[in-house]
């Protein structure tokens, strides 16, 4: 079992979540300033941060795979390194669907709405 490939799968993708969250709190004043409808920053810091979450998911799908993709309920340390590798996947990619949600509004408003 590697530790520590498995605990990047479990708290990568949460936190570039609050690094995507903390940035575009921070960069809208400055984005409405500079008078661009939709500022290419907010979509970059976006795309960028989806692309660390979904490298999250691919960690935790590799760990997975070398876990021999047991059942989850097998006796440790194999269950154990297949159960956090799954729950690394799950993690990622729900922090990857709210890095969508939240970046859904640059679609539609503007920077200074």
């Amino acid at each position: 079992m590697r530790v520590g490939p498995l605990v990047a799968a479990n708290i990568t993708a949460p936190l570039a979540w609050l690094v995507f969250l903390q940035a575009e709190y921070a960069l809208v004043p400055w984005a409405c300033h500079h008078g661009a409808r939709h500022h290419p920053v907010l979509l970059a810091i976006a795309a960028a941060t989806f692309l660390i979450a979904s490298g999250s998911a691919l960690l935790g799908w590799r760990e997975w795979r070398l876990a021999g993709r047991r059942p989850a309920d097998e006796p440790p340390p194999a269950g154990r390194a297949a159960f956090m590798a799954l729950t690394g996947i799950g993690i990622s990619l729900l922090f990857m669907l709210l890095i969508l949600a939240s970046s859904a509004g640059f679609a539609i408003f503007t920077s200074c709405d």
